[in-house]
């Protein structure tokens, strides 16, 4: 469990990654990405479906992947070396910021996944507005299937767990809380 080779850099990406590569590898690599607000959810969203692919196959922790499989997995790694270049600012007020804010969290759900994200909304002093994601959740879908109002209601749940916890943790009082679903 030793990481004894050197880390990759750009310019050995992709011809830089094994030619074998198993369940085992690319469930280490995926677990490395730290993202306790849910920032990269659309990112990482894409590796949770790959890796149910590794599970829905039946693959052995270190059995090789199938090559179309393993191109897949070549592309999300190549794209993970490219968020190094996003950046978020971390202040949640602007400077010329007026009055208190909106809470505006968005959830939905399809046979796919579900999730949210919540932003926050302030009126600025030139009466224009400014807006930041807070955070974001994602989830894939369960193995046994949901039907779309069961997974959408999934995403309704889960952000209001969400408001629940950003009401009680930031240290901003909201003007109004803005709870948008579909269905």
């Amino acid at each position: 469990g030793v990481h004894q080779c050197p880390d990759l850099i750009m310019d050995q990406i992709p011809s830089g990654f094994p030619l074998k590569m198993t369940r085992r590898m690319v469930l280490e690599q995926t677990m490395r990405i730290y993202d306790p607000f849910g920032t990269l959810s659309p990112f990482t969203l894409r590796a949770k479906e790959l890796l149910r692919q590794t599970w829905t196959l039946k693959l052995e922790w270190d059995q090789e992947l199938p090559l179309e499989l393993r191109a897949e997995w070549v592309k999300f790694f190549t794209n993970m070396f490219q968020l190094t270049e996003i950046k978020f600012d971390r202040s949640l007020t602007p400077p010329d910021a007026v009055g208190e804010p909106l809470l505006v969290i968005l959830s939905d759900g399809s046979d796919l996944a579900y999730g949210f994200a919540a932003y926050i909304r302030w009126r600025l002093s030139d009466g224009s507005f400014w807006s930041r994601l807070i955070m974001a959740k994602s989830r894939i879908a369960p193995m046994h299937k949901l039907s779309t109002p069961q997974m959408e209601l999934n995403g309704a749940v889960l952000s209001k767990r969400a408001r629940v916890v950003l009401e009680k943790e930031l240290r901003v009082t909201f003007e109004h809380v803005y709870h948008l679903l579909d269905s």
